[in-house]
């Protein structure tokens, strides 16, 4: 994922399907989330256009909590493939829901230029923001990286645990969601 990042270093995209969550997606990252039914429609209503064409890629921005002016939403984001759904049930405030469960790998870091369509559903113009490739490629990056990989797993694994017991989710939950993810 890191070379498909690189290739695409600084390309511009017009039109991307823009989903906002309340954590965060890194690149190199895949991850499993609950969407609303509503949102999975919108998702599917903008693949359906007869303009778009190619593997499926959407922005994931960080959705702020609502403030004085309503929800806001970062304008820096990750660029996504869709690697999969599935439809669920699951209990929310002791009363059952349906949710779409989405799983997204990452792919790059974007800003967004600006945001061009916002009813139904929020598409914008992006650009890639390029990654530093000399630095991933020596080998004490790479095995640090591979020791926080792994200890971020560990932690997110013991949240889930917890957050599943009743008790309370650490700091990592609080950053990036009680869900499910796994490095590419």
């Amino acid at each position: 994922a890191a070379v498909e990042g690189s290739v695409r270093a600084m390309a511009t995209h017009e039109n991307v399907f823009i989903l906002p969550l309340a954590q965060v997606v890194f690149p190199n990252m895949r991850m499993t989330c609950e969407i609303a039914p509503e949102d999975f429609a919108h998702l599917s209503e903008y693949v359906e256009r007869p303009e778009r064409s190619g593997p499926l890629h959407i922005g994931v921005v960080l959705k702020k909590p609502d403030g004085p002016h309503g929800a806001e939403w970062s304008t820096v984001g990750t660029w996504c493939k869709k690697a999969s759904h599935s439809h669920n049930t699951t209990t929310i405030n002791g009363r059952e829901a349906k949710v779409v469960t989405l799983t997204l790998e990452g792919i790059a870091r974007f800003q967004v230029k600006r945001f061009a369509q916002t009813s139904p559903y929020r598409t914008a113009s992006i650009k890639l923001v390029e990654e530093r490739d000399s630095e991933e490629k020596q080998p004490a990056v790479q095995e640090l990286m591979k020791a926080v990989q792994l200890r971020v797993t560990e932690l997110m694994n013991e949240g889930s645990r917890s957050g599943r017991s009743g008790g309370k989710g650490g700091s990592l939950d609080n950053a990036v969601g009680r869900n499910r993810f796994r490095w590419p």
